[in-house]
């Protein structure tokens, strides 16, 4: 038997729940892009070439930033899987972490939220 085998799996399901939208998030950088595209190519239709010119203002940024984000979660998530099993692998007590990770990324996400939101509003 494993020692401390339900500790062991509730590290590991948060993990991957961490994991899970780490590449969710990596995926709406890629949706982004893709449907500021769209965009473009509706303006083309709607409005001929002088809406293409109003595209693209900063989605390239907010896509490469969300894709950022989503990496820097995966690799957060895997530093803290692995501390959290060598500490219950420990005698020593674990001890509290900040909450930079639980607060700071879903944040980041709220305010990328705004910023897309404010962009889509001032296009339609």
């Amino acid at each position: 038997m494993i020692n401390h085998y339900r500790d062991h799996a509730a590290n590991e399901r948060t993990f991957l729940a961490w994991v899970r939208t780490g590449i969710t998030v990596m995926m709406l950088g890629f949706l982004v892009e893709k449907f500021d595209i769209f965009l473009a190519a509706v303006a083309v239709e709607t409005h001929g070439l002088q809406g293409v010119q109003q595209h693209g203002n900063g989605s390239w940024l907010v896509s490469l930033s969300l894709v950022c984000l989503g990496i820097v979660m995966n690799v957060c998530a895997a530093l803290r899987f692995f501390r959290t099993g060598r500490e219950l692998e420990g005698e020593a007590p674990a001890r509290f972490r900040s909450r930079l990770l639980g607060i700071g990324l879903p944040s980041s996400m709220v305010l990328f939220g705004l910023y897309l939101l404010a962009y889509l509003t001032r296009i339609l």
